[in-house]
């Protein structure tokens, strides 16, 4: 097959080694990104010990994992935004300095060589949260535009699952190299982390590389994804004018067309216009909340994912909080850290591989929902003394959870295209940042710290049941109606 690396002076040249190596390598880099963007959900491994070396409270804790959250969700379109105007080079360079400075002022300041301000430290995790998004963006989009249709749910799958297993990697090399409660060992843990984040997201900066085929079979036709590569006279002429002619064949062929889910809409529809071609940021925003079913859609997938993030924060408090002697056993945790973890991984790469089988997104995305609210309400039941039951919490919410973002891409190219996708998935992704914030800065601290003893106010532990009953009710209760949202609409392609 014939074609060329598009390289627009952002990336090494790797002239002397064939397309299919070239795209290998591309692979190759996007997989460690990943791997190295997910440090989030490894938060409940290290939060206990941040909350006694800091000597926080518990609202203070879940403000460092708000912080994260908001920084790789609701500022997920700014990335999108970087990678589409400045290319991969430009990317990965932020993501890398990102990294270095968010993790390199947070071990400064668990050192007590620096401020250590909530304020500050809640400020650099938000960059560290930007710096996994800027780096986990760029590493899927870049392998969703080098393979075809065909392929994306198992390419999506793959780049997502690494994502998902990160918190695996960082829990041991977090418990078996770092397991002193010191502010040195804490210290030392993100000073690793700032390190090989920035130098992985570097390596993004250097390699990868979108792959423009020529003489492209049929599959590949109309798979460029907008803003990877800089065009300009002519050549900018005429790929609008494709993506035009593309979009409209798009939007014609299914004008008419019966889907799963009922009959599209006309062209005049703001899916169908968001399949033409490339639109400004702004103009994609409106022409999306217009769109009644991505609306429902939107809300739907906020309480879901919020759910998750609840559990994969509090994982850790949790188990602290039903043992018998409320000591932190790092070992429990680490257990449950990693179990979620690779459910995690499980979970996008079954999602993606169902896909491929035909599986509707949207009906995928209903069960993950259902699967998150069952694991937190599962909670419910349990005892103190039985915090090994957590085990299965954390099977359920990675599951859920993991497959909800393999979903999620497909789900949106396969209604909007992918002219726009990179804009729409950044402010899709914003949705878990504001039900992150609410589920655990605003209710579940609020839940804890009411149920804190006397006994034990200051250390700030709580201790029991109550200390995430409430809250298990609260926001399971919140995704099981959730689940069933998507059956008030028709998402029609």
């Amino acid at each position: 097959m014939g074609g060329e690396i598009k390289n627009s002076a952002y990336s090494i040249e790797l002239t002397f080694l064939s397309l299919d190596a070239q795209r290998g390598i591309c692979v190759v880099v996007a997989l460690l990104m990943a791997l190295l963007s997910g440090t989030m959900y490894a938060f409940g491994a290290f939060s206990t010990t941040l909350k006694s070396v800091m000597e926080w409270e518990q609202s203070q804790v879940e403000l460092m994992g708000v912080s994260m959250h908001v920084g790789t969700y609701l500022l997920k379109p700014i990335c999108g935004a970087i990678l589409d105007s400045f290319g991969t080079c430009v990317a990965g360079t932020c993501a890398g300095f990102q990294a270095l400075f968010g993790f390199g002022v947070v071990a400064m300041g668990v050192a007590g060589v620096a401020p250590n301000s909530t304020a500050l430290m809640a400020f650099c995790f938000l960059v560290v949260g930007m710096a996994s998004a800027q780096g986990y963006v760029t590493a899927l989009y870049v392998s969703i535009g080098n393979f075809a249709p065909r392929h994306r749910g198992k390419i999506v799958g793959l780049v997502a699952s690494f994502f998902g297993i990160s918190a695996t990697m960082v829990s041991i090399i977090y418990t078996h190299g770092f397991s002193a409660n010191t502010a040195s060992a804490l210290s030392s843990f993100f000073v690793l982390f700032a390190c090989l984040m920035a130098f992985v997201n570097f390596l993004g900066a250097a390699f990868l590389r979108k792959v423009e085929l020529t003489d492209q079979p049929e599959e590949f036709e109309g798979v460029q994804l907008d803003g990877f590569d800089a065009v300009d006279g002519d050549d900018e002429e005429e790929s609008e004018t494709n993506a035009i002619k593309t979009g409209a064949s798009q939007s014609a062929d299914t004008a008419s067309a019966e889907t799963p889910y009922g009959k599209s809409s006309d062209d005049e529809a703001p899916h169908a216009l968001l399949k033409v071609k490339p639109l400004p940021f702004f103009q994609t925003v409106c022409l999306l909340f217009k769109d009644g079913p991505y609306r429902i859609v939107y809300l739907q997938f906020a309480v879901s994912a919020g759910a998750g993030l609840f559990v994969i924060n509090n994982l850790g408090s949790m188990q602290q909080s039903l043992s018998t002697t409320g000591e932190h056993d790092k070992g429990a945790v680490e257990e449950l850290v990693i179990s979620l973890s690779v459910c995690n991984m499980m979970g996008r790469l079954i999602a993606g591989n169902l896909l491929d089988l035909g599986v509707p997104a949207l009906h995928g995305i209903m069960g993950c929902t259902l699967l998150l609210s069952l694991a937190c309400l599962v909670t419910l039941f349990l005892s103190v003394g039985y915090g090994d039951y957590l085990i299965l919490v954390a099977i359920g919410t990675g599951l859920g959870y993991g497959g909800l973002w393999s979903l999620c891409p497909a789900m949106l190219a396969e209604r909007y295209g992918i002219f726009n996708f990179g804009k729409i998935f950044g402010l899709t992704t914003t949705a878990p940042a504001f039900t992150s914030f609410l589920f655990n800065e605003v209710f579940a601290s609020w839940v804890y710290e009411a149920h804190i003893s006397t006994d034990h106010e200051e250390d700030g532990v709580c201790l029991g049941t109550s200390c995430f009953m409430l809250s298990c009710l609260v926001i399971g209760g919140l995704g099981v109606a959730a689940a069933f949202v998507p059956l008030l609409t028709t998402w029609a392609t």
